[in-house]
């Protein structure tokens, strides 16, 4: 029974023909507020309208339903489903289906796990596609808001927010599943491992014109974690993202390809790789931008560790900041016994104490035509290499780079090679003898038609080391 609601009306408001004080006494707050605003012409506005009820639509059969769980057990293999609404609780998806959200890029139909589940759960060898949908509020061990336990899943047109996982807070991928985002935005997510997206062996994850922004894992991978699987971005943003480690993307054992692809913001909160961390993983970065990343220890914008490699051409990797005080930590990016090849490609105004655009430690370093710029660090302003080799070929050029010792490369206990490329305009602030262009403890170094020119306060330490 509705408490009695009692109002006050006073002969002010009434008129003056009301007389005395007039109790009103009414069993529903809704009519007692629709009397007030009536009377007293208040401009107080209603309560909002409830969420839209689930609706479901078989375009096969032809049924409607108020469940997506009931339409799914419903529908016959290959059938498409239109939502409407908002679609409350976990469905469970075990049939090749179609699930397209029926409304505006501004408001998406919505399936919503109300905390207690998985959004969405994928089973089988099936082929599911979900297109224009809001997949929100999942709660789960694995995959708060999709997990995808085999089979294909292709994701268009739809956001993954607001969820939360122990592996995979937006999306879990399992052993040899497949995952295909476009046109898609994973964001606002939570995990321990892999707060957008999180891959487990054999698994495959593609985005075309996608973005993962603003996810955040307590461990690893803040946009995605993939360990033993293959990840492919092509026309895609990973935006904005945290973790204690890798805080944009983290492979372990894995290939990793970034094509034409935005990689920014990104966060390692308590080690390495604030952009992306390696470890024995393939990455390939093309035609894309590394930015404004940063990591608590080492690799801004990438780290590479125990094996893998790293071949990046025609890209930028501009303003990253690492902040580990130790052997190749790397602003830009830093590698410990892994090679790094980088081609055509930019490696500017990147920060670390060592190494502040390139820091390598047991690792060979190869550049081609490219540019490393404006970079600062402690010990080897653009480069440092230590116990690896570095080779600079085909009209390669450090400038404009400083640091205490080392300007522009930093060489100890390696060997360096110099074809066809300038070391100039570089500074060293630690005073005489300590190598504006190079520096050079111990190791070796070739110059082949490489002038090194215009350093402060000289060329190289020992400056028996320059022509």
């Amino acid at each position: 029974m509705p408490a009695l609601v009692r109002l006050s009306v006073w002969r002010a408001a009434l008129g003056p023909d009301a007389g005395e004080e007039v109790l009103v006494e009414l069993r529903a707050g809704v009519l007692a507020l629709g009397l007030v605003l009536g009377v007293l012409g208040s401009g107080a506005s209603a309560p909002a309208n409830p969420s839209p009820p689930c609706q479901v639509l078989d375009t096969h059969s032809h049924l409607s339903y108020g469940e997506l769980q009931v339409a799914v057990e419903a529908a016959k293999p290959d059938d498409t489903l239109d939502v409407k609404g908002t679609c409350t609780g976990g469905t469970t998806i075990d049939k090749s289906l179609a699930v397209v959200g029926v409304g505006t890029s501004s408001a998406k139909a919505v399936l919503h796990g109300a905390r207690g589940a998985t959004v969405v759960i994928i089973t089988g060898d099936v082929r599911v596609a979900l297109t224009g949908l809001l997949i929100t509020g999942g709660a789960e061990d694995h995959g708060g808001g999709i997990l995808i336990g085999g089979g294909t899943l292709t994701l268009s047109k739809s956001t993954v927010s607001g969820n939360e996982a122990l592996y995979g807070g937006g999306i879990d991928a399992e052993e040899d599943a497949s995952v295909v985002l476009t046109g898609s935005t994973v964001t606002a997510n939570k995990a321990g491992y892999g707060g957008g997206i999180d891959a487990e062996e054999g698994a495959e994850v593609t985005l075309k014109s996608s973005h993962v922004t603003e996810n955040s894992a307590s461990t690893r991978g803040g946009a995605i974690d993939i360990a033993k699987g293959e990840l492919t971005l092509t026309s895609s943003e990973v935006a904005n993202n945290q973790a204690g480690e890798g805080g944009g993307i983290a492979g372990v054992e894995s290939t990793l390809a970034l094509t034409s692809s935005l990689l920014t913001g990104n966060k390692s909160t308590s080690s390495e790789g604030g952009g992306i961390q390696s470890r024995k993983a393939l990455v390939t970065v093309t035609r894309t931008t590394v930015s404004s990343n940063t990591a608590v220890t080492a690799g801004g914008g990438i780290f590479l560790y125990e094996g893998g490699s790293l071949t990046l051409s025609s890209s930028s990797v501009t303003a990253n900041k690492a902040g580990h005080i130790g052997e190749g930590s790397g602003g830009g990016i830093a590698a410990g016994g892994s090679p790094v090849t980088i081609t055509g490609s930019t490696v500017k105004a990147n920060s670390a104490p060592f190494g502040g655009g390139i820091g390598m430690f047991g690792s060979s370093l190869t550049l081609t035509g490219t540019t490393v710029t404006a970079n600062t660090a402690t010990i080897g302003g653009g480069i440092n290499v230590q116990q690896g080799a570095l080779k600079l070929l085909g009209h390669s050029s450090i400038k404009a780079n400083t640091a205490t010792n080392g300007g522009g490369i930093y060489i100890f206990g390696s060997k360096a090679e110099l074809v066809s490329s300038t070391v100039t305009a570089n500074k060293a602030l630690g005073g005489s003898n300590s190598g504006g262009g190079i520096e050079m403890p111990a190791g070796s170094l070739t110059l082949t038609s490489s002038p090194v020119t215009s350093n402060t306060p000289e060329n190289c330490q020992p400056k028996t080391l320059c022509p």
